[in-house]
């Protein structure tokens, strides 16, 4: 397997340069005054995990929000052990935390389409 790291990225000089005109980048100094703040996991109660089939939307709306800020915890965590690890054997180690992370990814996601007034969840599959 080839690593990663030496491959060249495609790209990079556009994402390591400022593409914006330069009206555009006045906005950078200026203050934020918005209300809006990503929640932690102290602002959940223990009852957002209870949502079924049957919840109303704001449950699955919140559990969304739940799995979004379980996922950037687990994304420091990955981050962390990567900063950390001198063992070429936490590979694996590794691949559980973003399997982790994927599965929370697509939990929010179908909470959040749950959400959306009009859409009925995805019918059953019978199991063969």
């Amino acid at each position: 397997m080839p690593d990663a790291t030496l491959l060249p990225r495609p790209h990079q000089d556009l994402l390591l340069r400022d593409i914006r005109a330069p009206e555009q980048t006045l906005f950078d100094t200026a203050p934020l005054n918005d209300p809006l703040r990503f929640p932690t996991l102290e602002d959940f109660s223990d009852e957002v995990l209870d949502v079924r089939r049957d919840s109303p939307p704001e449950a699955c709306r919140d559990l969304g929000n739940y799995r979004l800020v379980q996922a950037t915890h687990l994304v420091q965590r990955i981050r962390d052990e990567l900063e950390a690890d001198g063992n070429p054997h936490a590979a694996h180690q590794r691949e559980r935390l973003l399997s982790g992370l994927e599965a929370l990814l697509m939990d929010a996601y179908l909470m959040f389409a749950r959400s959306q007034p009009g859409i009925a969840p995805p019918p059953r599959k019978p199991v063969a």
